[in-house]
């Protein structure tokens, strides 16, 4: 198992941090904080560093510890779904808090839903 951490920044309980495990053919992607429009960007985008360099197929993303998620996070949820299909997996979204998968229906992502 390798994991690769990325923290928040000071004591900030919301600012968004991502950790990957990578067991076998599986990475799981534990999100934490407030993802928005404003911090996803580059959450993301360390998360898609991962993807592109990793060998594992399949993606979960484990959003047990996410406070807040706005549409702009969905989507690039969704742009992660994207490059792991593009690699011939998959992405799944776990343990998504009710108004985030509430969210993720009203935006048309409700197939990332794994449970």
């Amino acid at each position: 198992m390798r994991t690769y951490a990325n923290g928040p920044v000071g004591n900030d309980p919301v600012m968004p941090a991502i950790v990957a495990e990578v067991h076998g053919d599986t990475l799981t992607l534990r999100l934490t904080g407030d993802i928005d429009a404003f911090t996803a960007p580059a959450l993301l985008e360390q998360a898609h560093l991962i993807i592109k360099t990793g060998s594992a197929s399949h993606v979960v993303a484990d959003l047990a510890e996410v406070t807040f998620c706005d549409a702009a996070a969905i989507r690039a949820l969704d742009g992660l779904a994207v490059a792991a299909a593009d690699r011939g997996g998959s992405l799944r979204l776990r343990d998504a808090q009710p108004h985030i998968r509430w969210l993720c229906l009203q935006v048309g992502a409700g197939d990332l839903l794994a449970d």
